[in-house]
């Protein structure tokens, strides 16, 4: 009867209290049994479970859940364990995604200060051409008075050449 599947956590009924025979120690066995009838009247299956002695107050109920219970144990056990690594790698990522927020942050902040310290160096430096600027212009006007002051030494000096040249006989 594949895809009938009898929950008993859901259901609640005594079926709760019968375990898998394997993995018990040596000297267990089955203590439950089952016998599967298809009702035609009804057109659905049932399962009656029998125990094949006496069973006494506090005895393990034990039967055999079949090859098919550990195929799908076992599918469901790779099944989680896939879940865990993935919910790991994410939790991962999103780790990863924090640290590089933080870093961006960080990064961003840098760049601000980098900003500010570029304006601040672009405006020394038009403040410095300014100031060669000037500084180019305060030095053409004073060679223009050396200049002007060459030119007056020379006529000064010929005014005195000429003034001496005068009374000499």
């Amino acid at each position: 009867m594949q895809g009938l599947v009898v929950d008993p956590a859901a259901g609640g009924n005594m079926l709760r209290y019968v375990n898998d025979a394997i993995g018990f120690p040596e000297g267990y066995r089955n203590t439950v049994a089952t016998v599967e009838v298809f009702d035609y009247a009804t057109l659905r299956p049932h399962i009656f479970f029998y125990t094949t002695e006496d069973v006494k107050a506090g005895e393990e109920l034990l039967m055999d859940y079949g090859v098919e219970f550990h195929r799908f144990i076992k599918s469901e056990a790779r099944r989680a364990q896939s879940l865990v690594d993935a919910r790991e790698g994410a939790a991962a990522a999103v780790e990863a995604v924090r640290d590089l927020k933080t870093k961006n942050g960080k990064l961003t902040r840098q760049l601000r200060v980098a900003k500010n310290e570029s304006s601040e160096l672009s405006t020394l430096l038009a403040e410095a051409r300014d100031d060669v600027e000037k500084e180019q212009r305060l030095v053409r006007a004073a060679n223009a008075l050396v200049a002007g002051l060459e030119e007056d030494k020379k006529d000064l000096s010929t005014k005195v050449q000429s003034v001496f040249s005068i009374r000499t006989p």
